[in-house]
């Protein structure tokens, strides 16, 4: 009996996870949500510091907060063509001197694109979003134009990987959240 209820049990664990492509960050949660009009994905900041610096290495992506929507299948996320990209760096560092300043600072700096199939479609917004300082600063991406948003959920993606590359190698992470449904309160009618 105790052989055939170990075995039972197996099978449900094994089962989940196979269901469950869910990855988060050390310490910290990333999360997207859609609502009606707007498609959000929350960063964690693992090192918010005073000062950030940019403009320092010939890379492209130097940094960069990526949200990719797709689906989960056997414990394995499939991209779905669509994304939210946050992106920093250059080719050309004789035409843009290295940069110091705030996180804010940094992402006022950087390209913020959502792209749908490899095709540029819209510009989003970033910013930080700290409730109380003691609480941990999120990185949030925002896509918030009706026709695009329609165009992401589309598909009907449920998950989203997560990417933050940064040039610490101690602040990149790769998150895999399943997608949250909500409506905000001037949604409500």
């Amino acid at each position: 009996m105790k052989r055939v209820l170990f075995f039972l049990l197996m099978v449900f664990i094994g089962f989940g996870a196979m269901a469950d492509c869910e990855i988060q960050a050390k310490d910290y949660d990333c999360f997207a949500i859609f609502t009606k009009g707007v498609i959000f994905s929350a960063f964690p900041v693992l090192n918010n510091k005073s000062e950030w610096e940019w403009y320092r290495k010939e890379d492209i992506g130097e940094y960069y907060w990526q949200t990719e929507l797709g689906t989960c299948k056997e414990n394995k996320f499939t991209p779905n063509g669509a994304r939210l990209l946050v992106c920093l760096g250059t080719l050309r560092l004789d035409k843009n001197p290295p940069a110091k300043g705030t996180l804010q600072e940094l992402l006022n700096a950087a390209e913020k694109t959502a792209f749908l199939d490899g095709k540029v479609m819209s510009h989003i917004r970033a910013g930080i979003y700290q409730k109380k300082s003691s609480d941990p600063a999120q990185l949030l991406a925002i896509l918030d134009n009706p026709t695009m948003v329609k165009s992401f959920k589309d598909d009907k993606p449920t998950y989203a990987r997560m990417t933050a590359h940064l040039p610490n190698k101690n602040e990149s992470y790769e998150c895999i959240t399943k997608i949250q449904h909500e409506l905000l309160r001037s949604e409500e009618k």
